[in-house]
């Protein structure tokens, strides 16, 4: 049964601006919501403010009663670009089946209730929308983004109160205008949780029970915002009986007289009359209650209209009912281990232990990997995921949540029925369609300016005086303090330009002010987390390079394994830069310690490095063919020129496989396809280009 307020003008111009009300705020018990409602327009629109506030007490009393009708209204609008993931079934124009929507007003979440009830009732189901002349164009432009199947039947008026919808239903014209014989009623404050329409498919007539101890029905059944009807049976009715002429009872009386209704209610007509004139089956109490819920609550319906009235946890209903939950990553790393390693499960630990101890550790998994790729492979096909990922998904896919989230920490990753959707800047995308447009499709450059940012920056020009740029990764505060001692003690005789990056600001936080106190030439960028210091260094570069040459850089970085970080640092940071320069070996295009010194060939006197074997091979052809000894642990000094062809490398090679590969991997798991620790190796071994060497004048010496 409606009430005439459910169709004045003034709730059409409420609702909407209702919606900007914070909604967790309007569900603190603890607050007014009426007090909450007048706050928010005074401060919002006076005019609205005007309107609510000079209503009658029983005007206002009744929308603050509404409250959760326009909550329900922007749920839907909040989940419409969620829904529009869903692949709808193809819908006929005609059915024995119809769904009928019944709205004269333009409500963005109609959209939303409209491909919900196509995708809960299923292919066999046709749909038809009844709207008047004031909102037929809208209803025309929301039903050509659905399906072209729906149909559209526009009456002369141009809104419908209460009244008018009760003459509606009860005239035969209406019925015969259906196509359909099963009609399922539903109107705006309705919805349908559950796609077992077929339970209920051997009544007559089915709607909400009436509350117990009402007289409006024999049985106390028969609301019909969301109804099942058989449309033969509603024409058999109307012809026996007027709705006019049908002796109500006192609860329906009682029920007109409150809210200044002239003429009866269509749902207590038909039912009353099918089960008194014994025309039809009207559902007993019990499977009404499992087919909708408003004044009881049954967890378990079909459907719902105004559930909320018996329901404080219906927020909560519509989500589960939605199937929209958090998504919970699978951890497959451990198979592929078993697969690439050939190795028994209980010798795991020897891989992992080193690992698990990093919150970005390298982990695959294999649903998330093959909804985001769309490939199809069946989960249970572990052997085969695995041959595709190490063939293919190493080499710059996206194979685990904590990639996306390195790349756009913002994002929520939710499961949606079958689907796993991502939310971006209050949009949802399908999984696929958001790492196919926001990262697959992203260029080099693009990659840069998403993930690193600079934060600040003093006298960085290119009238510096000395050729050095210091390149300095901060991922760890003890280290870090003390690499910055160093850097602090190099700078009394040395002269350099010196590029801070840190993958927190939490990090940086420590060092900021010590940075300003001691540095003249500097400047500090903040990168998303990469799982190693490499890309990050090579990104900052990179945006320094745009604009800045330098002769030589030096490249640091908080290596948290001691005795290599304190060799590789203090053979760089404790004596001349001159007389660095005088160690470096025909054979590598860096200078290090040479103590860790590794070659990628066999060599004498050399520790010869065994992994990524595949990576090497693949790119042999751009390596100089004189160079085969790299600095283990990316702590070295270079020409520019070495840095500038690893990142034109990058660039033309695939670079989604080294900026996608984000994950922090200790070279335990793909050792002979990392393509992070490849980079290690290719500083060292690359056919430098020369031709991004700038003209001598426009060089920093």
């Amino acid at each position: 049964m409606m009430k005439e307020d459910d169709f004045s003008t003034e709730n059409i111009i409420f609702d909407w601006k209702f919606y900007l009300v914070n909604s967790s705020e309007l569900n603190d018990k603890k607050i007014n919501k009426k007090d909450a409602v007048i706050e928010y327009f005074k401060k919002n629109d006076e005019n609205v403010y005007d309107i609510i506030t000079n209503r009658e007490k029983n005007k206002w009393d009744l929308g603050v009663k509404e409250t959760n009708h326009m909550l329900f209204r922007y749920i839907c609008c909040n989940y419409l670009s969620l829904i529009r993931i869903l692949n709808l079934p193809d819908i006929p124009k005609e059915s024995i089946y119809e769904a009928v929507f019944i709205e004269y007003r333009c409500f963005p979440h109609i959209e939303f209730l409209i491909r919900n009830s196509i995708y809960r009732l299923g292919k066999e189901w046709s749909h038809t929308i009844i709207c008047g002349k004031k909102n037929y164009h809208y209803i025309f432009k929301l039903v050509n983004k659905i399906s072209p199947n729906i149909r559209i039947v526009k009456t002369n008026n141009e809104n419908l109160t209460v009244t008018e919808y009760n003459k509606l239903l009860t005239s035969i014209k209406f019925w015969e205008k259906l196509k359909g014989e099963k009609i399922l009623i539903y109107q705006e404050d309705s919805f349908i949780f559950k796609n077992n329409i077929k339970d209920f498919m051997k009544w007559d007539y089915i709607g909400a029970p009436l509350p117990l101890g009402t007289n409006d029905t024999p049985n106390c059944v028969g609301n019909g915002g969301l109804s099942l009807r058989t449309r033969s049976i509603m024409i058999e009715i109307l012809k026996q009986v007027s709705p006019i002429k049908t002796n109500y009872n006192s609860s329906t009386i009682q029920y007109m007289k409150d809210n200044n209704l002239k003429y009866p209610p269509e749902d207590v007509f038909f039912s009353k009359n099918m089960q008194e004139l014994n025309i039809g089956q009207v559902a007993d109490w019990n499977s009404a209650s499992e087919f909708s819920s408003e004044s009881y609550y049954n967890k378990n319906s079909f459907g719902g209209h105004k559930f909320w009235i018996s329901n404080e946890n219906w927020i909560q209903h519509v989500n589960e009912c939605i199937s929209f939950k958090k998504y919970e990553s699978n951890s497959d790393v451990e198979k592929y281990i078993i697969y690439k390693k050939r190795i028994l499960p209980s010798q795991l630990s020897i891989n992992l232990n080193v690992m698990y101890g990093r919150h970005n550790h390298f982990d695959i998994d294999f649903l998330f990997y093959k909804t985001v790729n769309k490939i199809n492979i069946a989960s249970s096909s572990v052997t085969e995921l695995c041959y595709h990922f190490n063939n293919f998904g190493i080499y710059g896919m996206i194979y685990h949540p904590k990639q996306l989230l390195n790349i756009y920490p913002n994002i929520k990753i939710y499961n949606f029925y079958d689907k796993v959707v991502v939310k971006n800047e209050e949009k949802f995308y399908e999984s696929n369609v958001f790492v196919n447009k926001k990262v697959y499709n992203k260029s080099f450059d693009e990659f840069k300016e998403m993930t690193l940012f600079k934060i600040d920056s003093l006298n960085f020009t290119n009238e510096i005086a000395s050729p050095l740029l210091l390149l300095v990764f901060m991922g760890n505060i003890q280290i870090g303090k003390e690499l910055v001692t160093k850097i602090i003690h190099y700078s009394k005789t040395q002269e350099f330009s010196i590029a801070f990056c840190f993958n927190s600001f939490e990090v940086m936080e420590h060092f900021k002010e010590t940075i300003e106190k001691n540095f003249n030439h500097y400047i500090i960028y903040k990168s998303n987390e990469y799982g190693t210091d490499i890309t990050s260094s090579l990104l900052m570069y990179y945006d320094i390079s745009l604009k800045y040459k330098f002769k030589y850089v030096m490249k640091l970085h908080t290596k948290t394994i001691r005795p290599q970080f304190d060799e590789l640092v203090n053979f760089l940071l404790l004596q001349p830069l001159e007389n660095v320069l005088k160690l470096k070996t025909p054979y590598c295009n860096c200078i290090g310690n040479q103590k860790h010194y590794m070659s990628i060939v066999f060599q004498k006197n050399l520790r010869y490095d065994k992994h990524n074997k595949v990576l090497l091979e693949k790119y042999k052809y751009e390596f100089d063919s004189f160079k085969r000894i790299f600095v283990a642990g990316t702590i070295f000094l270079s020409e520019s020129i070495v840095f500038d062809s690893v990142v034109k490398f990058m660039k033309r090679n695939n670079y989604h496989s080294f900026l996608l590969n984000n994950l922090y991997e200790n070279n335990s798991v793909n050792m002979d396809n990392s393509p992070i620790h490849f980079l290690e190796r290719l500083f060292g071994v690359i056919q430098l280009d020369y031709s991004s060497v700038p003209p001598p004048t426009s060089i920093i010496v």
